[in-house]
């Protein structure tokens, strides 16, 4: 089996890969399905292309960061570039080869809702556990595992419900109760 060209070349996030067209962000926010992770939440659609055309990436993405948490333009352009990049670097082995065995495509927006920012490492750590549940809702579990060629050391770790208990927050949280 060969891997088309996009596949090939995973450490690209090109146009294509992005999810540009207001037609596709309103079908993503009208019919997906989300879920939180913090700092992530991620909606997301499977859909169907149309017989004649041809999808080089089965995965297009919108990233956000609220204007209403993050007033100034550099914090939110910093959070968006930070997580473009993990996404970059992940995306290959937790979305792309997995859809593609499948053939399956996906609308996909990842929300950024944290209070803070958060450096690269945590947020990359974040984000493959938030890719990873993705996958497994779309993807049968059984099929995922034995199909797929994501290396073991990319696991869910067995203690998922510990890393997802870690607070991250600000320790001084009175101030923002009281407005």
């Amino acid at each position: 089996m060969t891997l088309p060209l996009a596949i090939k070349n995973m450490n690209t996030f090109k146009k294509e890969e992005r999810l540009c067209s207001k037609k596709f962000v309103d079908l993503l926010f009208k019919n997906g399905s989300s879920f939180l992770l913090y700092p992530f939440r991620l909606t997301y659609l499977p859909f169907v292309p149309d017989p004649g055309e041809s999808r080089p990436f089965p995965v297009q993405v919108v990233i956000n960061v609220a204007k209403k948490r993050y007033k100034r333009a550099v914090d939110r352009n910093l959070i968006k570039r930070r997580i473009r990049e993990v996404y970059r670097l992940q995306k290959a082995n937790l979305l792309y080869l997995p859809l593609k065995q499948h053939e399956k495509n996906l609308l996909l927006s990842v929300q950024f809702v944290g209070k803070t920012k958060y450096p690269s490492a945590f947020l990359a750590k974040k984000l493959q556990l938030a890719l990873q549940k993705l996958s497994t809702l779309l993807v049968p579990l059984e099929a995922l595992h034995s199909e797929t060629a994501i290396p073991s050391d990319q696991s869910v770790p067995s203690d998922i419900t510990k890393l997802d208990s870690i607070q991250f927050s600000p320790k001084n949280t009175s101030s923002h109760e009281s407005h």
